[in-house]
């Protein structure tokens, strides 16, 4: 889940961190009928029998400079420079049991809530490192009103940084995900769970290194 948080900006910035990462995690179990799942469980693809929904976020607000104004024919025309950048990062894990589940799939379901926990612990880390190029950036924009002539600027500085966390985040631990899920053969074969979560890590690698 990719969420944007729009901007804010400042003539000036007050003493503060160049790059601030907040995260917020939480899991929950949800039971359900097979026969009358609820309406607003996923739908189980064969053969599941259980489904983990791991949803990670990545907002984020932009503080700014302005360095310089001109209005010409009605249209401002402004530059500033971003000075500040605060990440908010978030996981919601629901991982979704059959009434009265076996051992097998509980364990197997949480391996799966592992497996995103692993690659959250990487968040804060790779949010900065990815933000760092962001600081100091100088961006440009023009319209009718100075406040938002600089808006799309910093949108687009938000959006790409979402983007790359999301990448290195959310879509590798996508791709450990299915790669337990082989190994394991959705939790029906004898292959033991905390052998394949660390294959599946190992497989598809950690945020900032090749898989």
């Amino acid at each position: 889940m990719l969420v944007l948080l729009l901007l804010t900006t400042a003539a000036s910035a007050a003493e503060r961190l160049p790059i601030k990462v907040g995260k917020n995690k939480s899991s929950q179990i949800k039971y359900f009928d097979p026969n009358d799942p609820p309406a607003d469980m996923p739908s189980l693809q064969p053969p599941e029998a259980a489904v983990t929904v791991s949803a990670f976020s990545c907002s984020a607000q932009m503080r700014v400079i302005i360095l310089e104004q001109n209005t010409v024919n009605g249209i401002c025309h402004a530059r500033a420079r971003i000075e500040t950048v605060d990440i908010s990062l978030g996981l919601n894990i629901t991982i979704w049991l059959p009434n009265n589940p076996s051992r097998k799939l509980r364990v197997h379901e949480d391996g799966h809530k592992k497996i995103s926990e692993h690659y959250f612990d990487f968040g804060k880390e790779t949010a900065e490192r990815l933000a760092q190029p962001y600081v100091g950036k100088e961006i440009s924009g023009q319209g009718a009103d100075c406040t938002k002539a600089i808006d799309d600027g910093i949108k687009a500085s938000i959006k790409e940084l979402a983007g790359k966390y999301m990448t290195e985040i959310e879509m590798r631990s996508g791709e450990a995900q299915n790669v337990f899920d082989e190994l394991t053969d959705h939790g029906r074969n004898d292959v033991k769970e905390a052998d394949a979560i660390q294959q599946s890590i190992d497989r598809a690698g950690s945020p900032g290194k090749s898989g």
